[in-house]
């Protein structure tokens, strides 16, 4: 199973790709293509774009707090519990 690897605060670019070929155009003439950008894996027919598309190009997330499994607030990195709910990190 593969990972998306994106965090639960960042924002997805989902896009709906669509090729559109003229139907008023000269027969003899191939249909004209544009260019495909190279996207990632989606799901079920959505594209994620921007992504990274090979492991050398995925980005280092250095963690800038604890982030709570009770509540998934964002607490200090040295935070021994929750400043929302209280929940004791272990």
């Amino acid at each position: 199973m593969g990972h998306l690897q994106f965090l639960a605060g960042d924002i997805l670019d989902l896009q709906e790709a669509n090729e559109v070929i003229e139907i008023d155009s000269d027969p003899d003439d191939p249909p004209a293509r544009k260019k495909r950008r190279e996207e990632g894996q989606g799901f079920h027919g959505t594209l994620l774009s921007g992504m990274p598309s090979s492991r050398e190009d995925t980005p280092i997330l250095i963690p800038l707090g604890k982030v709570c499994s009770a509540c998934t607030f964002s607490n200090a990195i040295d935070a021994l519990s929750c400043t929302v709910c209280d929940t004791v990190f272990g």
